[in-house]
C-alpha cells in the first residue's frame, strides 16, 4: 500500500511538472506570436517608408534631369519668338495635347498675345477667345507667386468669376514668370475638363516656369543692351522700360 501510494505521488508530481512546462511553453508561444506580429508590422512600415523614399528620390532625379534638359534647350534661344516656341513645345511634351497661351505685359499695363497653341478650341472663335483672355484672364494671374491649378470647371469659375467665360468648361493651369520683381509673362494652359491636369504634372511645370523666366529675363536684357540710347529706360529699371513691341522685335 505504501509503495502504491509512493508511485501515485510520484506520478502526480510528474504530471504537475509536465503541466507547468506546458504552461510555460504556451506562454512562450504566445509571446513569440505577439513578437512576430509586431515584427511583421514594423517590416511592413519599413517597406512602405522605403517605397516612399525611393519614389521621392526618383522624382527628385527626374526633376534634376528635366532641369538639365529644359535649360539646355532654352539657353541657346536668344530670340523671343524662338524662346517662346521652344519653351511651349517642351511644356507640351509634359502635358500632352493642350491649349497654351502666353501673354506678354506692356509698359501701359495691358497684355498682348506672345504665343498660342490651339488644341480643342474652334478656329472661328480663336480671335475672340484671345481678346478675352488678354483683357480679362491674364491680368488676374499677373501677380501669381508660383502656379495655380484649377482642375475642374467649378474651380475655374470660383477663381475667375465672370472672367471664366470661354474657358468655363476647362481644366486650367496658370503661372507667371517673374524676375527681379517684375512679371515677364503669363502662361495659361487649358483643355476640356474631361482630361484634367493631374497633380504629378505640377512640380515639373513649376520648375520649367522658373527656368523659362530666367531665360526670358536674359533675352530681354540682351535685347535692351542693343537698343538705341533714346529707347533706354530710367536707371533702376532692369529691362529699360522697353514696351512690348520693342521686346518682341
Amino acid at each position: 500500500m505504501l509503495a502504491a501510494a509512493g508511485r501515485s505521488s510520484t506520478s502526480r508530481q510528474r504530471w504537475d511538472e509536465r503541466e507547468r512546462r506546458a504552461e510555460r511553453l504556451r506562454k512562450l508561444c504566445k509571446g513569440l506570436s505577439v513578437a512576430r506580429h509586431e515584427l511583421t508590422r514594423q517590416i511592413s512600415s519599413l517597406c512602405t517608408n522605403l517605397t516612399g523614399a525611393y519614389q521621392e528620390l526618383a522624382d527628385q532625379i527626374s526633376l534634376v534631369s528635366l532641369a538639365s534638359e529644359f535649360n539646355s534647350a532654352i539657353r541657346q534661344e536668344l530670340d523671343l519668338e524662338s524662346l517662346l516656341r521652344v519653351g511651349v513645345e517642351a511644356m507640351l511634351t509634359r502635358t500632352g495635347p493642350t491649349n497654351v497661351a502666353v501673354f506678354l505685359p506692356s509698359a501701359n499695363g495691358d497684355f498682348s498675345l506672345g504665343a498660342y497653341v490651339n488644341y480643342d478650341r474652334t478656329k472661328e472663335g480663336a480671335e475672340s477667345l484671345m481678346d478675352h483672355l488678354c483683357a480679362a484672364v491674364a491680368p488676374r494671374f499677373e501677380s501669381l507667386d508660383g502656379l495655380v491649378h484649377l482642375p475642374t470647371p467649378e474651380a475655374v469659375r470660383d477663381e475667375l468669376g465672370d472672367a471664366a467665360d470661354w474657358i468655363d468648361d476647362c481644366s486650367v493651369i496658370a503661372f507667371a514668370c517673374w524676375q527681379e520683381g517684375e512679371c515677364l509673362a503669363v502662361f495659361l494652359l487649358f483643355r476640356a475638363a474631361t482630361t484634367p491636369f493631374r497633380e504629378p504634372l505640377l512640380p515639373p511645370l513649376r520648375l520649367m516656369a522658373e527656368l523659362f523666366g530666367r531665360q526670358l529675363a536674359r533675352v530681354i536684357h540682351i535685347h535692351h543692351r542693343h537698343l538705341p540710347k533714346n529707347k533706354w529706360g530710367q536707371p533702376g529699371d532692369p529691362y529699360g522700360g522697353a514696351d512690348d513691341i520693342d521686346l518682341a522685335a
